[in-house]
């Protein structure tokens, strides 16, 4: 089976937005069996739409666009794909209500309950766009990241899975800790071993995410317990690649308290746990200590600790993670500080130096100097992850 998917947008094409929904689609498809064969990125126009449906529904079994569904006179996705299969557009009178309910005084409702004759409508939660599958062919989708991710999950999975029943097993794993070259040479012998398998790796700042797909279950899943036998002590999940969800569900279920003192990281790490539902639990909050005065009233940082070594260094991380757990009364505790970029760097700590140390029940001492390079958001979710590894694997 082939698939195709769509992406329609000016802005993905400027690089004003980063197409991170083709990404996920690729990888949610591989984790439930399927694989995308291809890929076209497009403007928002009528001839382009046009021919960018010809070209997939000639090549692909089966075409998921996303974009264009929006109220507005620029969102010509729907009427695209109506021309294209020689339908007339049809009112849902009750869809309008629905949507005038749950969106009151919003314009354009009579637009969003507007679909190509017979097409089947899937539910938006969280939107006005609802997605819909015509001809058992093409299906379309928002554009809007979370909604797209919503009706995917509760809509266009159950109909694939019901219509095209996957041709593939695929498994994952999630490693933290590891570069490619450590992992890389096990996913060569196995793929040997196992002639019918396919192995890779898709990495991310700190994480790798590591699939195995194949025809063969067995063999699929021989190859996974070799991966998980060799890498045990890293892998951090099967189910997430999102290292935060690990921590999450490791604290809760130890009922350990954790609390975090920041400063080149400026609360980004505390916004990853506090994500999850029930974070509550366990995460008694966080001390954004920017400045060398906010070290050293907020958390106790010595100020001969910062002249004699700096802000950014072991000692000063050290001293931030056991003020943090004074302060805040907690279990353990993290402090992090170190240089984002792009201004900042010397020779002896260049951008993308940054100091982790966390502290235990125990009063013990875990520290990590990561020196990764890259630009400062990328800086910042790499030293991030790399704390949320530290906490998982000190706090099993």
């Amino acid at each position: 089976m082939k698939l195709e998917l769509i992406s329609i947008g000016s802005e993905l094409l400027t690089g004003k937005t980063v197409n991170t929904n083709a990404s996920w689609i690729g990888n949610t498809l591989l984790a439930n069996g399927y694989k995308l064969s291809y890929v076209q990125t497009i403007v928002d126009n009528e001839q382009d739409i046009k021919a960018a449906l010809e070209l997939a529904c000639n090549r692909a079994d089966f075409v998921i666009t996303t974009g264009g569904l929006g109220p507005t006179g620029d969102d010509i996705t729907k009427a695209c794909v109506a021309a294209h299969f020689g339908k007339t557009m049809q009112y849902h009178a009750d869809i309008e209500q629905e949507l005038d309910k749950r969106f009151p005084g919003i314009p354009g409702h009579d637009n969003q309950a507007t679909y190509p004759e017979g097409a089947i409508l899937l539910k938006n939660p969280s939107g006005t766009a609802l997605g819909f599958v015509v001809e058992n062919k093409v299906v379309c989708l928002p554009g809007v990241p979370s909604q797209m991710k919503a009706i995917f999950e509760i809509g266009v999975l159950p109909y694939l899975k019901k219509q095209f029943p996957p041709e593939y097993v695929a498994r994952s794993v999630f490693i933290a800790g590891k570069i490619e070259n450590d992992v890389d040479p096990t996913l060569r012998e196995l793929e040997e071993k196992f002639a019918d398998i396919e192995l890779g790796i898709c990495p991310s700042w700190g994480i790798l995410s590591v699939y195995c797909v194949g025809k063969n279950t067995t063999h699929v899943d021989a190859a996974i317990m070799e991966i998980e036998k060799k890498f045990h002590d890293v892998i951090f999940s099967t189910e997430s690649s999102d290292i935060s969800l690990a921590v999450h569900l490791l604290l809760q279920k130890k009922k350990c308290t954790l609390a975090f003192a920041e400063s080149c990281t400026g609360g980004y790490i505390s916004s990853q746990i506090t994500q999850h539902s029930g974070a509550s639990d366990y995460f008694l909050g966080s001390v954004i200590t920017y400045s060398n005065e906010a070290k050293e009233k907020l958390v106790n940082v010595a100020p001969k600790t910062l002249q004699e070594h700096g802000a950014v260094s072991e000692e000063t991380a050290k001293e931030m993670a056991s003020g943090a757990k004074k302060a805040l009364g907690s279990d353990c505790a993290v402090g992090i500080t170190g240089v984002a970029g792009p201004l900042g760097g010397t020779d002896e700590k260049p951008v993308g130096t940054v100091w982790i140390a966390l502290v235990n029940k125990e009063n013990k001492y875990t520290t990590f100097r990561c020196t990764r390079g890259g630009d400062r958001k990328k800086i910042i979710e790499y030293a991030a992850n790399t704390a949320l590894h530290m906490i998982w694997r000190e706090c099993r």
